[in-house]
């Protein structure tokens, strides 16, 4: 291990000077298609270069970092600086960020939200994440495991942790597929085959490698993405920033045109400890520290991740609230047949209503309103409904800011989507072939052999994914609320269980077995598991009961063996990595 973690300067320089060649063709990329929209190319050639750039970027970052050593398959190598291992972690953090944005772009929802948001986010970046690379495992539930040493809880865990990741990588290629299915016009099946192509890339080749720095690659797309629309639309004037009233008004009217699973009057304090709970522990969220060279590094990279998170939040919450104020400026007080052509165009794709329908043309908006009782022949607030989605990417549109801005957020939207996917994807691999097969069956396995198996399990992984999809409309939003609850309620005690030195294996076993159950009792037994409220009813109860049971049984029989204590001691007290170093790392 000793090469591990350490960048030369030459190194570093290297480092560097790709990535600023990166950002280079990522400004020249933009830039060109900006002056495509200038020069009077059509509208919807510009519109889809921007997706069409970003995903083929994401695409060849996975080509050409492929590698054949564990240690980048599995950990990047233990050498991503901290200032691109933040802006990694801060992009997955973002994508997760978007579906639960537009699901319920209401005032209570969005703050908690983000409160819960930041909350878990920091335990993850400052605490859990620098603890894990400082045992030098790969992942958590390989420390989990080698906390308590029993087969059977080893497999209890990987199977959660799977499970999580498995409802993530699903989140992510649906938002994506349907990202893509917007943007580029594509049916349903084939953006999700696009999606799974991008998807692959990024994964199969290069492994958490390549994840983290496409990663980095989605915030800066995100940052560009987003920032220059609501930069270029301040400067155009009619923006929201210093005005209160505008900023209240918006959000008074996202309330009213929010409708689904998430609760209207925010998170309750159960909820929201749920969902900051689970994110903590979150696996995808813990892989941009194993990439660091230490435990101070990855401490660093988690402030840096906080500051991008923060940005990039801020620039989600005035796309909101601006294309909100737009909408209500551009047709409160219009003739249905004499709206602007954007407002046709997103009621005709499902995402704005007028007169409670779906219309794609003048006539078809006259018509509507014809029908509704006592309509004044002019459009009033009730009468307009903006989805989530068209408020998170109609910026462009809504202001007049031409395809090419459009299509710059369409690829933020895209790129972020799956980097989620790709991270879920990428704990699931780890967790399956490295904390499974490597560790129970084939510890002597020559890095090819385990290299391919890991490769397998990603593709099977993503052809499975593109099935359920293609069989099911899933609800993004509702699978990141369930693997949250699923964290907050299994992960979360189990991995507060192994800070306590007198513990057993078989206490955290059977602490573990007793959370599964209840779990699966009380989901199965909900009518309405989507509801976050209704899982942070299941989730503390369950953490409870898997915490206390480890406490009780602590208690009865033996203490924990004196290799175990070690283990929990040497997790708070730090010094040297105290799992041994696999084969190939």
């Amino acid at each position: 291990m000793s090469d591990i973690g350490k960048i030369p300067d030459y190194e570093r320089g290297n480092v560097d000077g790709r990535v600023s060649f990166g950002a280079s063709a990522l400004g020249l990329a933009a830039g060109l298609v900006v002056l495509l929209d200038r020069v009077g190319v059509p509208a919807r050639f510009v519109l889809v270069l921007g997706p069409i750039f970003a995903l083929f970027g994401l695409s060849v970052i996975g080509l050409l970092l492929r590698s054949m050593r564990v240690s980048r398959f599995f950990a990047g190598g233990r050498s991503v600086p901290a200032s691109y291992a933040g802006p990694a972690i801060a992009a997955i953090a973002i994508g997760l960020f978007f579906p639960l944005a537009t699901a319920f772009p209401a005032d209570p929802w969005l703050r908690s939200l983000l409160t819960a948001l930041f909350v878990g986010s920091a335990a993850a970046v400052l605490l859990v994440g620098p603890m894990l690379r400082r045992t030098g495992a790969f992942s958590l539930a390989d420390l989990l495991a080698a906390r308590f040493p029993n087969p059977i809880f080893r497999l209890g865990v990987v199977a959660m942790v799977a499970t999580v990741c498995v409802l993530v990588e699903l989140a992510g290629l649906e938002s994506s597929g349907r990202a893509l299915e917007q943007a580029l016009g594509l049916g349903r099946e084939s953006a999700l085959y696009a999606a799974a192509a991008v998807l692959l890339c990024v994964s199969v080749f290069g492994g958490l490698g390549s994840v983290i720095w496409a990663a980095t690659a989605v915030a800066g797309i995100v940052l560009l993405g987003f920032g220059l629309p609501v930069v270029i639309a301040l400067l155009k004037g009619g923006g929201p920033l210093g005005d209160g009233g505008s900023w209240a008004r918006a959000l008074a009217r996202m309330t009213v045109w929010s409708a689904g699973p998430m609760p209207a009057h925010g998170l309750s304090e159960a909820a929201l400890v749920t969902l900051a709970l689970g994110l903590a522990v979150f696996p995808p969220f813990l892989l941009g520290a194993l990439t660091c060279k230490d435990q101070q590094a990855a401490r660093r990279a988690g402030g840096a991740a906080l500051i991008w998170l923060a940005v990039g939040c801020a620039l989600v919450l005035c796309t909101l609230v601006m294309v909100t104020l737009s909408i209500d400026a551009s047709l409160i007080g219009k003739a249905p047949d004499g709206l602007p052509g954007w407002a046709y165009l997103a009621s005709g794709r499902g995402d704005l209503t007028i007169c409670g329908d779906l219309v794609a043309g003048a006539a078809a908006a006259r018509s509507a309103c014809a029908h509704v009782a006592g309509f004044a022949g002019v459009l009033q607030t009730g009468e307009i409904v903006a989805k989530g989605r068209f408020l998170m990417t109609g910026l462009a549109a809504v202001r007049g800011l031409g395809p090419a801005l459009a299509g710059l957020t369409a690829a933020a939207t895209a790129v972020a989507a799956v980097i989620v996917s790709a991270a879920g994807l990428q704990a699931f691999a780890t967790a399956i072939g490295h904390d499974v097969v490597y560790r129970l069956r084939d510890t002597g396995a020559l890095t090819s052999r385990r290299l391919a198996i890991s490769r397998m399990i990603l593709i099977l992984s993503v052809a499975a994914a593109v099935i359920v999809l293609r069989a099911a409309v899933l609800d993004p939003s509702a699978l990141i609320v369930l693997a949250t609850t699923l964290s907050a309620a299994i992960l979360a005690p189990i991995s507060l269980l192994a800070l306590v030195p007198r513990i057993r294996s078989l206490d955290a076993a059977l602490a573990l077995f007793c959370g599964l159950v209840c779990a699966a009792v009380m989901i199965g037994a909900s009518r309405t598991w989507q509801e976050l409220s209704t899982l942070s009813a299941i989730a503390l109860p369950v953490a409870l009961i898997v915490g206390s049971t480890g406490l009780i049984l602590s208690f009865i029989g033996t203490r924990a063996s004196d290799g175990e204590a070690a283990i929990a001691h040497a997790i708070w007290s730090g010094g040297k990595e105290i799992l041994t170093p696999d084969r190939g790392a």
